[in-house]
């Protein structure tokens, strides 16, 4: 009765914290803390929301109703190759697009921090899956430490329900989801820590 019962509310919690859904909620937050009236918020949240949420989501759709990813954990890494293609072409015409309209520079760095992880794991996934669940928030758990720590160490938190969900369902081991997290959080760092000393 326990392992089910694990087995439930580790499927609970990795079908709630997908990567698109910590995507959402920084999407949201950079909008809000970063606009200063309505236009803003949408010229700052649609870019955001389009290229890191809804348009993956939809994407990952098609590819399961095409039975080309079999399951919602696509646990075949080769199931993932085109997902990995599709989410770079997104997130960095999204990048160019926020330098083109000079949007608040965390929004620039989300985008290239996507675009510049997504296309390592690409390479990566040619010979190793890493946990995308664990990369995604740990990730943003770093980029948030530059913009409010509190609100980071909540996400961080999740994180370890997340991994720890990754690992009860069987769809990653120990070394994939620990990978996804360390390769989330340094490429993270290096990105936003980088563009910051050149942008200031």
């Amino acid at each position: 009765m326990i392992d089910l019962n694990s087995q439930k509310i580790a499927r609970w919690i990795s079908d709630i914290f997908i990567p698109p859904t910590f995507s959402f909620f920084l999407s949201l937050y950079l909008a809000i803390i970063f606009s200063e009236n309505k236009n803003d918020f949408l010229t700052n949240f649609l870019p955001m929301f389009l290229s890191t949420v809804f348009l993956p989501i939809v994407f990952f759709i098609y590819k399961r109703k095409k039975g080309e990813i079999i399951n919602r954990d696509a646990v075949i890494k080769e199931e993932r190759t085109d997902v990995y293609r599709f989410g770079i072409v997104l997130f960095s015409a999204s990048y160019v697009l926020s330098v083109l309209l000079n949007l608040n520079i965390f929004i620039q760095i989300y985008f290239l921090n996507y675009s510049i992880s997504t296309f390592g794991v690409l390479l990566i996934n040619k010979k190793f899956k890493i946990s995308i669940h664990a990369m995604t928030p740990a990730g943003i758990s770093v980029f948030l430490l530059f913009i409010n720590p509190i609100i980071a160490t909540f996400v961080f938190i999740i994180m370890i329900a997340v991994m720890w969900s990754r690992l009860e369902l069987g769809v990653h081991t120990m070394k994939e989801v620990l990978s996804g997290m360390i390769y989330g959080f340094c490429v993270t760092l290096i990105v936003t820590i980088m563009v910051l000393s050149y942008a200031t």
